[in-house]
């Protein structure tokens, strides 16, 4: 009997120790490399509960997470619509204490404005479905200041970091290809080209 016991007690007293490493290797990843570290990983997930990112929120906002309240993306259906939204987006931080909100908000590079439209052109959404995707609440044609229907010329397409070319097959390897997403009256195609930007030294002896 006496036995039995001490391989329970034993038994009890690892699991505590487990659970001990455990929730000191959290406190000790959270200190070192920031609780966004974590809310990352768990962020990979395909899509979340609104209430998970709500709450994954409050701690990047009181912890003052700059960069994860500003710029990290979640998956989230709202109202019924899945779409990508940072911390920043209106409905979530009308979700939030005041006291859990990213104290002087988000600003110069990390306004929701420069996010969406970086997530957009950066890649995290196919062009194709520039149309479909909400990223806070508006899609990237939105975001972008681009018409997805028809526009008279490519000129009236404003994407900061690039330059429109306009022709029947403007567009080369690499380059953003708006041919099924813009018709132009004239038939051409409008296609976005990275701008290439000249170092400062060559600027000023010109």
């Amino acid at each position: 009997m006496n036995k039995r016991g001490q391989e329970g007690i034993t038994i009890g007293t690892l699991l505590l120790i487990v659970l001990g490493v455990v929730v000191v290797v959290v406190i000790i990843i959270g200190a070192t490399s920031g609780f966004g570290f974590i809310f990352e990983k768990i962020d990979v997930l395909p899509g979340q509960g609104l209430e998970a990112v709500v709450q994954s929120c409050a701690i990047a906002g009181e912890q003052n997470l700059k960069a994860d309240y500003c710029k990290q993306f979640k998956e989230v259906e709202i109202d019924g619509v899945d779409q990508q939204v940072t911390c920043s987006y209106s409905t979530i931080e009308g979700l939030l204490d005041a006291d859990k909100k990213l104290d002087g908000g988000c600003t110069d590079s990390l306004i929701i404005g420069s996010v969406s439209d970086s997530f957009c052109v950066g890649g995290k959404v196919d062009v194709d479905d520039w149309d479909d995707t909400l990223v806070n609440g508006r899609n990237c044609f939105s975001w972008l200041g681009i018409e997805s229907d028809e526009t008279t010329s490519c000129t009236t397409i404003n994407v900061e970091g690039y330059d429109v070319e306009e022709g029947s097959d403007p567009c080369g390897s690499g380059d953003i290809d708006l041919t099924d997403l813009v018709a132009l009256a004239d038939g051409n195609n409008c296609c976005l080209v990275k701008e290439v930007v000249e170092p400062q030294d060559q600027l000023d002896a010109s």
